[in-house]
């Protein structure tokens, strides 16, 4: 599993749900799961992300991003995903892919 802690936020920020969590990836199940460092308050906040296998917790904006797996490194055919740290509004992010695919391969 991958997980990321999230440091403390400011007390005035509208992100407070954020203060203190730990975001765990279940490659297996593909969920992300979100709890307190203790284990305590554990929530899945994502489920069917196709074998999730890195994450990035963006406290300022409210949000988390996750790569998923592809089917094979030869398919080109893994992905960027983003939702808000409850896990809604959860969205592809195409132009980070993108981004992503013109610097492992200049010629496209």
């Amino acid at each position: 599993m991958t997980d990321a802690l999230v440091p403390r936020a400011r007390p005035e920020s509208r992100r407070s749900a954020a203060v203190e969590r730990l975001f765990v990836l279940e490659l297996s199940g593909g969920r992300i799961h979100s709890m307190n460092p203790d284990g305590s308050d554990r929530k899945v906040i994502v489920t069917g992300a196709h074998m999730p296998d890195g994450i990035a917790v963006d406290t300022a904006a409210g949000h988390i991003y996750w790569t998923n797996m592809g089917s094979s490194p030869g398919t080109n055919d893994g992905s960027i995903e983003c939702a808000d740290l409850d896990g809604h509004h959860r969205k592809i992010d195409r132009a980070a892919r993108r981004r992503l695919h013109a610097q492992a391969d200049p010629a496209r």
